[in-house]
């Protein structure tokens, strides 16, 4: 038995998959969605040789198919199956292919649902999301973040010298997209080295890797990361308008962009923007967009598995949370940015994600910014015993290896604030 037979409710279903995608929400949610009114007498098999049958997917990806689902008869689905299988199947489809396929399976009141709010020009089926990417990118970053390296820059450096020799011995399209796109991750975890350094050092990385993409691939990602990174400098170098227009650039080059973690790596790098906008203007709407592009970058994930979405949605996380208590990009505490009960209410539920969902695995420069964040917080609801136990417990992980060269004396600063407050006060 295959869906049109399952136990759905399809008028319940069309509906609320018309409101979603009213909501600019990927296609992808739409079976998310499907996912609650899962029957075990789904039939993968049929839905594979309907695909087959209209030639939207090829021999190749049917035999791959058809040997992992060989042994998923109807009665014997699990909901486990069911959602691999979505993963498996829809980022190959386009929204006509998506069409004719709910038509096949007997959901024509959704198809015509979906074809009266379709626009032209617009794309519904999900983006591709490279789950070997995201891995790589997780597994990168985490090492760069626990320490793992003697020299960050110079591992980078090799990484990157690596990669290219990859990606020029490689003939096959689909593994040549996938070096470069290594490619790109490690160029970009190399300009973020440069903190604290010169903005040309950032430009002449970024130059470097767009100058050696090849032309016979998707590079979107490589470019989305130049822009951020160019929108990043004009807001050190202060220069808002610059900065603003180049991200409005990043936005349109996104949406046109196939591979979805050209979204994460966009939302990154812009609340980074408004991060530092946000603590040169002192103008609150910057705060707003930080928190606005973090909740985006984290609705971004949501097709990524937990394990390897846990380190970009505790970093959008924390990044919230230190803007929301006035610290800064470069974690300096700047009593100048306001700091109202609202904050500290929000910067307090985050801190408890964190602790609660997020910390099982925790990167030791996560983790430090955690205890930043908590301690900041307890300086501000007064509970100066606990601001300096966690501002010490900060210190502390610093004191095993930094990560910026700035970092130890930024939050041994911080330190001396707090425990200057614990002090008894003289009677004179």
């Amino acid at each position: 038995m295959h869906l049109a037979k399952a136990s759905i409710d399809i008028t319940f279903l069309y509906q609320a998959l018309l409101f979603i995608i009213m909501n600019y929400l990927d296609v992808l949610i739409i079976f998310r969605l499907a996912m609650k009114y899962f029957h075990q007498q789904f039939d993968p098999l049929y839905v594979i040789d309907e695909a087959k049958r209209y030639s939207f997917i090829g021999k190749r990806k049917t035999k791959k198919m058809k040997t992992k689902y060989a042994k998923c008869l109807p009665g014997t689905t699990t909901k486990e199956m069911f959602s691999e299988f979505i993963w498996d199947l829809l980022p190959v489809l386009t929204f006509e292919q998506l069409t004719i396929l709910l038509a096949s399976m007997g959901c024509q009141p959704l198809v015509k649902e979906l074809k009266e709010v379709h626009r032209p020009g617009r794309i519904f089926c999900a983006k591709r999301y490279s789950t070997h990417l995201v891995a790589f990118h997780k597994n990168l970053k985490s090492l760069l973040d626990d320490n793992g390296f003697v020299d960050k820059v110079k591992a980078l450096e090799n990484l990157a010298m690596v990669a290219r020799l990859k990606l020029a011995r490689t003939v096959n399209l689909e593994a040549r997209q996938n070096d470069a796109n290594e490619l790109s991750i490690v160029m970009w975890l190399r300009a973020q080295q440069f903190r604290d350094e010169t903005q040309d050092q950032r430009m002449t990385l970024l130059n470097e890797m767009i100058a050696g993409l090849p032309n016979d691939i998707d590079n979107s990602l490589a470019h989305v990361i130049a822009l951020t990174q160019t929108a990043v400098n004009f807001a050190l170098l202060g220069r808002v308008e610059a900065s603003l227009a180049v991200v409005q650039e990043v936005k349109q080059l996104v949406d046109s962009c196939d591979e979805q973690f050209a979204v994460s790596v966009a939302c990154h790098d812009i609340q980074y923007v408004f991060r530092i906008l946000y603590d040169k203007t002192k103008d609150k709407a910057y705060l707003d967009k930080v928190l606005e592009e973090c909740d985006l970058g984290i609705q971004s994930l949501e097709q990524v598995i937990p394990d390897d979405r846990m380190l970009l949605e505790r970093l959008f996380k924390l990044n919230m949370t230190q803007s929301l208590l006035s610290i800064t990009p470069q974690l300096d505490v700047d009593d100048a940015l306001p700091c109202s009960t609202v904050n500290m209410i929000l910067a307090q539920s985050l801190t408890q994600q964190v602790r609660n969902q997020h910390f099982q695995g925790i990167e030791k420069r996560r983790e430090f910014l955690y205890m930043f964040s908590v301690a900041r917080l307890h300086e501000l609801k007064n509970n100066i015993e606990l601001a300096v136990e966690y501002a010490t417990r900060a210190v502390a992980i610093l004191e095993d290896g930094l990560y910026f060269a700035n970092d130890l004396d930024r939050a041994e600063s911080f330190l001396r604030r707090v425990y200057q407050k614990a002090l008894p006060i003289e009677v004179v």
